[in-house]
């Protein structure tokens, strides 16, 4: 999501490198609300093919991130990843115990960018990046109130976290 009253907030970006028309490669970057950042690389070891011999990449590897107060850091996180050809089509399904927790999916159609649209999106984009903060906060509280799931702080969990792009002070040590 672009930048808006001075934030900007992406929970996942994903990447796709194909070569010659063909799938190749990814990248599955997952962010926090801390301004962390995670990122696997899917790569040829990766790559699948479904019923209709469609190329798609599939990676499940140990999170070791803090994401989420309500969810472990030794879980693990299943990316599968498709070229769009028209919709969007991603998945990340969550792990915990060997056993499915939560999917989350990002999907969509292509649609042509015209100046209208264009005109839509910039006014829809700040209003969309506070619709989404208000609602990670919302659906935390949700869990924590009401779904009484245990919460885990965020410092509990520091020795566990690896390889991570800009850590905030408490995992780097260093408070400037």
């Amino acid at each position: 999501m672009p930048r808006a009253f001075g934030k900007s907030y992406n929970p996942a970006v994903f990447m796709m490198a194909t070569v010659d028309g063909v799938l190749a490669c990814g990248i599955a970057e997952v962010h926090n609300t801390f301004g962390e950042r995670k990122a696997w690389f899917l790569g040829k070891a990766c790559l699948k093919q479904d019923h209709d011999g469609d190329a798609y990449l599939q990676l499940r590897t140990p999170k070791r991130f803090y994401v989420s107060p309500f969810s472990k850091l030794d879980t693990e996180f299943e990316f599968t990843l498709r070229v769009p050809d028209g919709r969007l089509a991603i998945t990340v399904d969550h792990y915990e115990d060997g056993h499915k927790s939560l999917t989350s999916a990002w999907t969509g159609k292509q649609v042509p960018l015209t100046d209208l649209r264009l005109l839509w999106l910039t006014v829809k984009s700040p209003l969309l990046i506070l619709k989404v903060i208000t609602l990670i906060h919302l659906h935390a509280a949700w869990l924590w109130l009401v779904k009484k799931l245990p919460f885990r702080r965020k410092g509990a969990d520091i020795p566990d976290q690896r390889n991570l792009r800009h850590p905030t002070p408490e995992l780097t040590g260093r408070h400037d």
